[in-house]
């Protein structure tokens, strides 16, 4: 029986070991090589869904942006704090 394999959600798993691979050995350390072992996955699986180094850095960071983003939306429906003017 072939194997499901979930592509948005293994592009998410690519993308947060890249930041992990960033944020141990900075943006020069993140090559494909690093990231594909810090994902537990082959530098093929990698290439499959980036084709290039850059793509995978510009969706890591699209994917940031987006949590952050998420965030601030969700800040912005909670309730302001009162606090007693004097």
């Amino acid at each position: 029986m072939p194997k499901i394999v979930d592509h948005e959600e293994r592009k998410t798993i690519i993308a947060k070991a890249t930041w992990n691979v960033i944020a141990r050995d900075g943006l020069e350390g993140a090559t494909v090589r690093s990231i594909a072992k810090e994902a537990n996955l082959s530098l093929g699986a990698i290439q499959y869904y980036f084709k290039t180094h850059e793509k995978l850095i510009q969706f890591a960071m699209h994917l940031v942006e987006n949590q952050v983003n998420e965030r601030i939306y969700e800040h912005k429906l909670q309730p302001l704090p009162s606090k007693k003017i004097i």
